[in-house]
């Protein structure tokens, strides 16, 4: 074994979504026998299932191996549930190739072709099985006689000329051009009425498929799907689920002004369909998808035009199949697709279904989220049951051991909202202090739960309580102090005040030197005075004081104008939606720690090999850039790096051509060679060229005798003629 490969296996153990490495061991299992190979393309399309790619590489493999019954079985496992083009062609010819010899082979190549157009008919790339399949109708003219018969086909035809000519495909021109043919020789008294019925929505077809290339055009379809559990490149990742986004609502405004609303969502379901083979482990498109089929219910009551048994399969059937899809497969340990789904089947009446939602999640081991799902699985109870049932559930979900104090806090509040029961939510709280004490999250929850039953005493027992002990490093426990600080400055005196506030100082001397600290003096005496977002300092003085805890510095104007700011960089370079904007803006304004600049005003910088003059913006001080034309000539030189000198004085070169007289009546130049007067370098070029290349139908000669032309070489003439004269 090469020392590429075990680097390559030892690269995926640790990363499953290093497709480089997984391409190496591609080639590596091509060469080995098939039963090894098998057990790789296996191991491959399980990490893998919704590529392709990888499918057809496997089937490929057995096929080269001549094992049909195996292919035949992958074709069964990947054909229906992977919209691949090349899958679906590798398909079609392996039908042609192993059927042939069939008595109902044509039948076999219509149904087969009938099922592809079906799948993947939608594409924009999906033009070659069109056309094969027309070519192939076509082919069957050929042995048949009898006239009704060949009615029949032609028909066919015409039908199969007319689903292609609806759909926004590539190189649509050439089927329409086929079509046109194919009514011109069939049927030459009525071709032009059908072809120009026809031409209108061709025109409209015509326009909106290369709207649909230029939107396809960015996604790379042959992207397996990636876990994003492991690291993969986040920028692409993000391009390209925002392509397909782009793809998905382009969709979604119907650019073919279809009126029939089912023929529109069956294109959006196409596209959704599509994106999930690239990026099956995004949650988000499978929510979106199950929610388009839920709201459009209502569209298709308005039609009038159908049954409420059918509206009911094309949108809430379909959508729990959808969901049903996901949580078994990529979304198998997403807690947000899973709660998603319990959310429409409760609002479908179907409670039994969603508490088997529930426990099967919570049954796996990888559940990525356990303890808020346990706290929705009580709150669901609780609606559907009642709180002696959420009681009971809560109970069970304690002796998780995944869960964390989140648990006893939503259930503490539950009993305090549902039953008015101050001591039931007191004593879940003191339950779960037992376990979580060394949380400050939790034991702030305690507090604030306190302070709301308006207990003072007790409120003042607990913040000495937690205080008091070892369970919070006092670096954690500024959050704390500051609420005992603010209990005292509302309801206790100014002594209680300064008592608390003086021991505060002294446990933060003692950490003052800590570096997990951030926690000043001056920070603790702002801390002291302020009130909500409301501060005794301006922010430059807080941060002059170096201040973190800084709410409200930055204000509603602020963000508006970094949001501006990176609209300017943005708008000619990213397409990025005003969420993911304001989401930028804020990081921006959160790590900014001085003014920031008027970047609106930056240049974009493109990072270039080997730069050229001229190519650099201009910057205030320096050299203004290069005329357009100078620029452009400046590219097309080599650049800088790659001459060596002499260097030529520019200066000193102009004023030799000032200085110099041209000669207005030119005569060329000529020399004398055996006497007769040639031109200079006439003599080199005045033979036939013979190429030094072999001809093509030459080219499998070993005659080494070809004839070869003049030397270009004055020097080594003048050494030939020197030998000759001696």
């Amino acid at each position: 074994m090469s020392i590429t490969i075990e680097k390559a296996r030892e690269k995926i153990s640790i990363n499953p979504n290093s497709l480089d490495s997984w391409n190496i061991l591609i080639k590596d299992a091509q060469e080995r026998p098939i039963e090894e190979a098998r057990l790789f393309f296996e191991q491959l399309v399980t990490q893998f299932p919704t590529c392709g790619k990888y499918w057809k590489a496997y089937i490929e493999e057995e096929l080269l191996h001549k094992n049909f019954d195996q292919v035949e079985k992958l074709f069964e496992r990947c054909l229906n549930n992977i919209l691949s083009i090349d899958l679906w062609k590798c398909f079609l010819n392996y039908l042609k190739e192993s059927k042939s010899h069939l008595e109902d082979f044509n039948k076999i190549m219509i149904q087969a072709y009938d099922s592809a157009v079906q799948k993947i008919g939608l594409d924009v790339m999906s033009f070659s099985v069109w056309l094969e399949y027309l070519n192939f109708l076509k082919s069957l003219d050929l042995n048949i006689n009898n006239q009704n018969d060949k009615l029949t086909l032609y028909e066919s035809v015409r039908r199969i000329y007319q689903m292609a000519l609806e759909n926004p495909i590539g190189n649509i021109d050439q089927i329409w051009k086929d079509y046109c043919a194919f009514e011109t020789q069939v049927n030459p008294t009525n071709a032009k009425n059908l072809i120009d019925r026809a031409s209108r929505e061709f025109q409209n077809v015509k326009k909106v498929s290369k709207e649909l290339e230029s939107v396809t055009r960015p996604l790379d379809r042959n992207l397996p799907a990636l876990n994003l559990e492991y690291p993969i490149d986040e920028e692409e990742d993000i391009r390209q689920l925002h392509a397909w986004k782009r793809f998905i609502l382009w969709e979604k405004q119907n650019p073919l002004k279809l009126a029939d609303h089912r023929a529109v969502m069956r294109r959006v379901i196409f596209a959704y369909e599509q994106s999930f083979l690239c990026m099956a482990y995004h949650s988000d498109l499978w929510h979106e998808a199950a929610c388009y089929l839920i709201n459009q219910k209502e569209s298709l009551k308005q039609l009038g035009t159908l049954s409420d048994q059918v509206i009911l399969e094309v949108t809430e059937t379909a959508a729990v199949s959808l969901y049903e899809r996901a949580i078994n497969s990529f979304m198998k340990n997403n807690s947000l697709t899973h709660l998603a789904y319990t959310d429409f089947e409760e609002s479908r009446g179907n409670i039994k279904k969603v508490y088997e939602i529930f426990e099967k999640y919570l049954a796996q081991e990888r559940a990525d989220q356990p303890t808020l799902v346990w706290i929705h699985y009580i709150f669901l109870v609780r609606r559907n049951e009642d709180i002696i049932a959420a009681r009971k559930l809560f109970k069970r979900a304690r002796q998780d051991s995944r869960i964390n104090y989140h648990l006893f806090i939503a259930n503490a509040l539950l009993e305090y909202f549902h039953t008015k029961d101050k001591a039931v939510g007191f004593n879940i709280f003191h339950l779960g202090a037992k376990k979580f004490s060394h949380e400050p999250e939790y034991m702030l929850a305690f507090i604030k739960y306190m302070s709301h039953l308006n207990e003072d005493n007790n409120v003042r027992v607990l913040f000495e309580r937690i205080l008091s002990t070892d369970d919070i490093p006092a670096y954690k426990s500024n959050e704390i102090w500051s609420e005992f600080l603010k209990f005292e400055c509302a309801v206790g005196d100014l002594a209680s005040i300064l008592k608390v506030d003086k021991k505060r100082l002294k446990v933060f001397e003692s950490i003052q030197n800590n570096p997990l600290s951030d926690v000043t003096q001056s920070s603790l005496m702002i801390d002291r005075y302020k009130y909500l977002d409301l501060l005794p300092s301006n922010s430059n003085e807080l941060k002059s004081m170096g201040y973190k805890n800084v709410r409200g510095q930055y204000n509603a104007s602020s963000q508006a104008t970094t949001m501006a700011n990176l609209s300017a960089i943005f708008s000619n370079n990213v397409s990025i939606s005003q969420a993911e904007l304001a989401a930028v803006a804020a990081n921006e304004l959160k790590r900014s720690k001085y003014p920031i600049p008027d970047i609106s005003q930056m240049m974009p910088f493109k990072p270039v090999r080997n730069i050229l003059p001229g190519m650099m913006h201009s910057i205030a001080g320096g050299v203004f850039p290069f005329p357009p034309a100078v620029t452009e000539l400046v590219k097309r030189l080599p650049p800088p790096n790659t001459y060596e000198g002499p260097f030529v004085i520019i200066d000193e070169l102009i004023r030799k051509f000032q200085e110099s007289e041209i000669v207005e009546d030119f005569q060329p130049l000529y020399i004398h060679i055996n006497g007769e007067p040639i031109r200079e370098f006439e003599h080199l070029i005045s033979g036939p060229i013979i190429s030094h290349k072999r001809a093509f139908a030459n080219a499998g000669s070993d005659d080494e005798d070809t004839k070869k032309g003049k030397s270009m070489d004055i020097y080594k003439q003048r050494q030939y003629k020197k030998l000759i004269q001696k």
